[in-house]
């Protein structure tokens, strides 16, 4: 019977989503039906002997508003799109110029690539003859952030597609034989080397946001590695072809802002109040003295000039965002203009820094070694001269795209090592920031960098470029991981707690990377090298969602910041689980079971089949290195099976692990069912059910012959509501309802079972909103 009922649930649901992709393609249909009609009244389109004519000028003009006024039904510029990207035809321009026509060849109307590889391809781009591009279609285009979907499925940028076809098609940019970047002159249409000033000048709407400001004009490359990932990782531009012509750029040199004698410094659009300490009105003899620099990443630094001369950061402050200094200016009593937007000291916290703090001694290093270091450091004119050079010789502009602190140990690498800076630079020029990033990850020891230098060198390039910029990424995460644990806690972390956050993140990538190097030094070549790295890619991908997931369970289990520093979250599969970690996992499950038949006949031997199984992950909480909890989730192909969730019950950080069950349970659900089995009558069935969102699909009586009731449980993102809620003292009439409702397409919802009174709570619902075709995708 319940075999069934399971099939004709299955037909329904069948039934319903072919029901909604057809209703889907009715309505693509009706819409190009719409768009077409409207292209013919208004003349845009016409049709002569048998073949299309297109007024391409005239989709620059459409107004959207009167689109699909006729049919009443609206139709806005992405509609448009979608309904004409596969049309061809031949230009109105281009039929009137033609002798004759019959030779006029059919081309497609819109720029439409079909892949992601095909959109990162110059000699497919410049091979594709299309008249226009979605970003010509009505007006001018705003928001560069909309995503496009390919033939292929996949999602790219429209600001992607538009940046590769104006470089590789309008400007028929190609590489000459060293590898620059050349282009036509769109003035002069002469070959020319293409510059961050062509990239302005072609492109200065990308990054635009409403009046205000434009990313593209600062740092075009920085604004690339945000907001255009496919273009850096396929390797179609190099942060080298932005290499600034001139030393006085602002993309290479870091700005200077002077100090008022009243203490007041004028910063991007806001005036920065830094107290009575800097006012040189009540210091005459520090007059002169005090200046602030943007030291990287909305981080600035008051720099004070001692009496020998140097230059020394002594405070630093976090510089407010656009956004932040507009909000004040828009809710202000009067329209206050640029630069009238006062931050008092007490707005920016001003925090004292000393570069010790930062650059800790590391482990090898010898005392001689470390001084050496601090004294290079000293003089933070030392710092930005070696920063400055690499900038200028890698068209990086590492001052705005690292961490001061990074950039001190950038300098510190390469101005205490000879021959380091120029191995720096060689490397860089080749893989860009994210080769500096890989290199900097490895700060607490010179070997390391140079470990990390021998992959740039010994490795194929294409496989060095794909680790680097996975690396790339892996840094970007945990430094927002770091930012977003600091907004959480409503704290301002001083840049030591925030390393010191970062580097407990960054042991597990860097530990990677520097395994990886190990393996590179012992002359690993050909398929072996690139199952490696492969291998390394995957590993990296898996540590840097671990991370994420750390952050997460953090921001949702109220545990003090202090815990974070002995405590980890990590996934790993059955099969690479260490021997301590399973011995552990079999002590907690005996710790929350005790003796009982449940705990000896089915949880602790499904635990020790799991963990030698490979289609099994387990997600660790540990302390101090042991492990304080933890859970598997075991992928069925078409489902998910989650089980073995025990805590230490002694452990304070309890409140993480539940936290952590959450957040994956919650994600995993989003792509297919979640699956589990529970005691009816313990407690952790209530929070599965009413926290976790589980809902009951199935009555279990005499578990595997145990003796005890339990539930078949499952999350599968379908939206339900509760429609009554009922107790029950009889447990025989609450077995026979349950049961009653699930065989009638019911679902329960919510259960509670007080073990003292002996009273069971049902709340039963029923869906209200199935689970759309994406699951099955």
């Amino acid at each position: 019977m319940r075999e069934n009922f399971g099939a004709i649930s299955s037909g329904r649901e069948m039934f319903f989503a072919r029901k909604a992709e057809h209703d889907s393609v009715k309505e693509t249909e009706r819409i190009k039906e719409i768009v077409l009609d409207y292209c013919s009244d208004t003349g845009i389109l016409r049709e002569e002997k048998g073949r299309r004519i297109w007024d391409i000028a005239a989709f620059k003009d459409i107004d959207f508003r009167h689109a699909g006024a006729k049919e009443e039904v609206p139709v806005n510029k992405h509609d448009f799109f979608r309904a004409l990207c596969t049309e061809s035809g031949v230009s109105l321009a281009d039929y009137q110029s033609a002798e004759k026509n019959e030779k006029l060849k059919d081309r497609p109307i819109f720029y439409y690539p079909s892949s992601i590889d095909d959109a990162m391809s110059p000699k497919k781009i410049a091979a594709n003859e299309s008249y226009i591009g979605y970003w010509d279609l009505g007006t001018v285009v705003k928001d560069w952030s909309v995503p496009v979907e390919l033939p292929s499925g996949e999602n790219v940028g429209l600001n992607e597609l538009f940046i590769t076809k104006m470089i590789f098609g309008k400007l028929h940019g190609r590489r000459d034989e060293k590898g620059n970047l050349i282009v036509d002159d769109p003035e002069t249409s002469e070959p020319v080397k293409f510059t961050a000033k062509i990239f302005d000048r072609n492109f200065g709407g990308v990054g635009k946001r409403g009046e205000g400001g434009n990313t593209s004009f600062s740092t075009p490359i920085g604004y690339l590695q945000k907001n255009a990932p496919h273009i850096m990782e396929s390797g179609l531009l190099l942060s080298s072809d932005f290499r600034s012509l001139s030393e006085k750029s602002g993309n290479i040199y870091r700005h200077r802002y002077s100090v008022a004698a009243n203490g007041i410094a004028y910063i991007g659009g806001a005036k920065y109040s830094l107290g009575a300490d800097f006012d040189s009105r009540r210091q005459p003899e520090k007059r002169g003295a005090y200046f602030v620099v943007e030291l990287g990443k909305g981080l600035a630094g008051i720099i004070e000039k001692s009496r020998g001369g140097y230059e020394s950061v002594t405070h630093v402050f976090k510089l407010k965002n656009e956004e932040e200094i507009e909000k004040i200016r828009a809710n202000s009593g009067e329209k206050k203009k640029r630069g009238d937007v006062v931050f008092k000291k007490n707005d920016i916290e001003i925090l004292p820094y000393g570069k010790a703090d930062s650059n800790r001694r590391f482990s090898g290093e010898s005392g001689k070694e470390y001084s050496k270091r601090m004294r290079l450091l000293e003089n933070c004119e030392s710092t930005e001269k070696i920063v400055n050079d690499i900038s200028l010789n890698t068209g990086i502009s590492a001052h705005r795209d690292l961490s001061w602190h990074e950039q001190e140990w950038l300098a510190a690498s390469a101005g205490n090592i000879e021959g380091m800076s120029g191995e720096i630079i060689a490397q860089a020029k080749k893989f860009g920031i994210d080769f500096l990033r890989s290199f900097l990850s490895c700060e607490f020891g010179m070997d390391s960098g140079r470990a990390i230098i021998d992959i740039a060198k010994k490795i194929p390039p294409e496989v060095s470029k794909k680790l680097f910029y996975k690396y790339g990424e892996f840094v970007n995460a945990a430094e927002e991981a770091a930012e977003d644990l600091e907004n959480q806690y409503g704290v301002a972390l001083t840049e030591v707690q925030k390393n010191r956050i970062m580097e407990k993140m960054l042991r597990r990538g860097r530990d990677l990377l520097l395994n990886y190097a190990s393996r590179a030094e012992a002359g690993t070549h050909g398929q072996t090298a690139q199952a490696e790295a492969l291998q390394m890619l995957n590993d990296l991908e898996r540590v840097r969602s671990d991370m994420v997931l750390f952050s997460a369970v953090f921001k949702e289990a109220n545990i003090p910041l202090e815990q974070m520093k002995d405590t980890e979250v990590s996934s790993v599969n059955a099969r690479y689980m260490n021997r301590p970690d399973k011995k552990r996992m079999m002590e907690l499950a005996e710790m929350n079971y005790g003796k009982s038949r449940v705990g000896q006949e089915i949880v602790k031997p499904s635990l020790a089949k799991a963990m030698e199984d490979r289609t099994n992950t387990f997600y660790l909480l540990k302390k101090d290195d042991e492990v304080i909890g933890g859970f598997r989730i075991q992928d069925a192909k078409d489902k998910y099976y989650f089980g073995s969730f025990n805590m230490d019950p002694n452990a304070k950080a309890s409140g993480l692990g539940n936290a952590m069950l959450e957040k994956v349970i919650a994600d995993l659900s989003r792509k297919k069912p979640v699956e589990a089995v529970a005691e009816a009558e313990k407690p952790v069935i209530s929070y599965y059910v009413n926290k976790l969102g589980f809902r009951i699909a199935e009555f279990l009586p005499d578990m595997a012959g145990t003796g005890v009731d339990g539930f078949k449980i499952v999350k599968d993102g379908q939206k339900i509501e509760e429609i009554e809620s009922k107790k029950y003292t009889d447990k025989n009439k609450f077995i026979r309802d349950v049961q009653k409702n699930i065989a009638n397409g019911g679902i329960i919802v919510g259960y509670r079972y007080d073990e003292k009174a002996k009273v069971y709570e049902v709340s039963y619902g029923r869906v209200k909103e199935p689970v759309q075709k994406r699951m099955a995708a």
